[in-house]
């Protein structure tokens, strides 16, 4: 129980850090142990923004592993215009 209500509220943190800092966000498993953040936001992000990005989402999904912050213009989307919010790169 208490891991879903960190992750809960990791989720809340992550849905208030897409509304004030207006970014929206696409996770990208590269290799087992690592994750790509792509990160649509509206200014540059600080390095206390893309830590505080880097805590919640690995708390959302209790990821242990190097988790890196990636500022794009977009995030393209599928061909039937639909986004992903967790991509797997893995082979």
């Amino acid at each position: 129980m208490r891991a879903a209500n960190a992750g809960a509220q990791s989720l809340g943190l992550l849905c208030q850090l897409q509304q004030t800092e207006r970014l929206s966000a696409e996770a990208v498993q590269t290799v087992v142990d690592r994750v790509v953040l792509r990160v649509v936001a509206s200014r540059p992000l600080t390095a206390a923004g893309i830590g505080r990005l880097q805590r919640v989402f690995a708390e959302m999904l209790c990821f242990h592993h190097a988790i890196a912050v990636d500022q794009v213009a977009e995030i393209p989307r599928q061909a039937n215009s639909k986004s992903e919010d967790f991509v797997s790169e893995l082979g």
